[in-house]
């Protein structure tokens, strides 16, 4: 048999073969990324379809299966984005050791106050503090007051983290921190804000006025005494989303001070994970500058008996069976 003939038999025998088993092979684009055979082989004709991106799904670590959630890129944007450009920084406390570090904050007490690391604590991570008023207690946490030159307006922004669960009062009023007035002969507690709520998951942070004796009933979402003889709670009245339990969060603060204490052109803004959640230019201020930032909370020496019929740790009492705690990581002062 001459060669040419040998070579035409094995060549139809291969093709005979290729036929036969066309179904078994596939082009790149019959097969999608995710190993499922696709409907459309081809985009027309003979010619193979452009080969898609593959979507990548992550996977789950074995050797850490619940890994901790990365801070919100929100968070991560720095400590005072929204300082009007005009202020610039005073002041700025990152909570990395108990000393005050010589920036005009008051040493911690030695009790009630713990520096602890999280490399996800948005600002200058990992130390932040924590105020602790440990389950069943009547009293617990620190104050630390951050003391700067007197100023009629000011920016504060601070790194907070509420303790999941957060007890709280059921009267919703949970100070957080105080904005420390030059009031003569006084604590200059007039400003502050709350964590705002009584029920879990809906709680907001918001600003209050006590005994300013300034008129401000002409403001909007307002609660409580609005000439403020006692007490006034200014909510939110832009954003009003709940700000959750055990997340980090961002909180900015903007005050100006009114003109006189019946000009209604005093500002008070309000910040949290850059999301502006009060805004007002109307207020009535009491003609006092703010002096310094401080920590302190409702739990100072109390743990008040709403029904004396039941233990105190049985709720709607505030002596909570589990640990109650506001978490700090910054504390920054901007001013001109």
């Amino acid at each position: 048999m001459k060669l040419r003939s040998v070579i035409f038999i094995v060549c139809s025998l291969v093709l005979v073969f290729m036929f036969n088993n066309c179904g078994q092979f596939k082009t790149m684009t019959d097969i999608n990324p995710s190993g499922n055979q696709a409907l459309q082989s081809s985009s027309g004709g003979d010619q193979p379809g452009p080969m898609p991106m593959p979507q990548l799904t992550p996977q789950p670590n074995p050797s850490n299966p619940n890994p901790a959630p990365l801070p919100s890129p929100v968070l991560q944007s720095g400590i005072s984005p929204n300082m009007p450009n005009t202020l610039h920084e005073i002041l700025h406390h990152d909570f990395s050791t108990k000393d005050g570090k010589g920036n005009g904050c008051t040493a911690y007490y030695p009790t009630g106050s713990q520096i602890l690391s999280d490399p996800n604590e948005p600002s200058s991570a990992p130390y932040f503090m924590r105020n602790l008023k440990p389950a069943g207690a009547s009293q617990g946490g620190t104050m630390v007051d951050c003391v700067h030159p007197q100023k009629g307006e000011v920016y504060y922004a601070f790194t907070w983290r509420p303790s999941n669960p957060f007890g709280g009062y059921d009267n919703g009023a949970n100070k957080m921190v105080f904005y420390i007035s030059n009031i003569p002969n006084s604590s200059g507690g007039a400003w502050g804000s709350h964590y705002f709520g009584a029920e879990p998951g809906k709680r907001v942070v918001n600003f209050f006025l006590q005994g300013g004796e300034v008129g401000n009933c002409h403001v909007d979402h307002i609660y409580g005494d609005c000439a403020a003889s006692t007490s006034m709670v200014f909510l939110p009245n832009v954003d009003t989303s709940p700000v959750l339990e055990g997340q980090w969060h961002r909180v900015e603060v903007y005050f100006k001070r009114s003109s006189n204490g019946s000009s209604k052109d005093g500002i008070l803004k309000m910040w949290v994970d850059g999301s502006l959640r009060i805004s007002h230019n109307d207020v009535n201020t009491p003609q006092y500058d703010w002096m310094s930032i401080q920590t302190n909370h409702t739990w100072d020496g109390q743990c008040a008996m709403r029904n004396s019929n039941l233990p105190s740790t049985t709720f709607p009492n505030d002596c909570r069976p589990y640990d109650d705690y506001h978490d700090f990581g910054d504390f920054f002062v901007g001013a001109k």
